[in-house]
């Protein structure tokens, strides 16, 4: 990157980089293996042949809490039959019809694949013992507008380990920010076409590196899970957070249509050249399996607009 920028240094305007897309995962790492997780439930005095009662009753708490909030909200809460739904697309539907400014947008509910536990039995040992296990459960999916990230969710399993995911955008939080500082801009998506200070906006940019995560991520936690509060079960637990994915983009502005346009077959050469169909499918979210079938190709053509 730094070659490319020195090389074109003459039409480039300027440069913003920063996080984009950010999903953090939290769990409890007391409950994240079987002999943590059997630890905790001797401390509740729950015995391994109540241990689905006693998930359940959890559960149930979750889902009850999901509904409160967004009747409490005045939102909708909505099951969706398919875990493959495009969420996103709903939500942003749903924010334009009813013209939410700020605040919750709805409550998604699904069925999702989970690692979680099961009891089994040892017959030689003669007891029972929990063991790691694919399963499915709900999920509970909170979409916030919100006034520091814009669009968000807050994601939980409301089943044993109880783990939760937050995806924030950071290019969001910065548009926010740049609005306060005065700095004006012009945004597409994710992206900025133009910046009146890019300079200043890369160091308030550069200020989402030093956030006290993890209290934040708490707050958001205990909105969703109620299992947090005093006197729940999980109230002594803490949860650990780690980035799951991330997205770090460099905008480059150049100086006019033109100048781009002069380096632009280039660029789209090298990509088709360097970047396998593994890259590209990642990009957009896909993953390969050992049970894929299909074919991925590239190709250029040039019309009158351009590549």
């Amino acid at each position: 990157m730094k070659r490319f920028l020195a090389r074109h240094q003459d039409v480039i305007t300027g440069t913003l980089s920063g996080y984009d897309r950010i999903l953090f995962r939290g769990i409890f790492r007391g409950l994240s293996h079987a002999k943590g997780l059997d630890a905790f439930l001797g401390s509740q005095g729950v015995l391994l042949k109540d241990f689905g009662t006693f998930a359940e009753t959890q559960s149930d708490q979750i889902k009850a809490h999901a509904e409160a909030v967004a009747r409490a909200a005045g939102r909708p809460l909505i099951y969706l039959p398919s875990a493959h739904e495009a969420k996103e697309d709903l939500v942003r539907r749903i924010a334009a019809h009813d013209q939410i400014r700020e605040g919750l947008i709805c409550v998604l509910t699904c069925v999702e694949p989970c690692r979680s536990y099961e009891i089994r039995r040892d017959a030689q040992a003669r007891k029972l013992r929990l063991a790691k296990a694919d399963r499915k459960c709900l999920f509970v999916y909170c979409y916030y507008l919100d006034r520091e990230f814009g669009l968000m969710h807050v994601r939980l399993q409301t089943w044993f380990p109880f783990d939760v995911q937050v995806c924030l955008n950071g290019r969001e939080w910065l548009a926010r920010r740049l609005d306060r500082a005065g700095v004006a801009y012009e945004q597409a998506d994710n992206g900025f076409l133009w910046l009146a200070d890019p300079a200043r906006a890369q160091k308030i940019a550069d200020r989402l590196l030093q956030f006290r995560w993890p209290a934040l991520l708490a707050a958001f936690a205990k909105r969703i899970n109620p299992l947090l509060r005093r006197g729940q079960a999980l109230a002594a637990q803490h949860l650990y957070w780690t980035v799951r994915q991330a997205e770090y983009a460099t905008d480059v502005m150049f100086r006019d249509a033109a100048s781009l346009a002069a380096i632009y077959p280039a660029l789209v050469q090298h990509a088709i050249c360097c970047f396998t169909a593994e890259d590209l499918l990642r990009f957009l979210g896909r993953k390969l399996h050992g049970n894929f079938t299909g074919e991925v190709t590239s190709k250029t053509s040039r019309r009158p607009e351009g590549l």
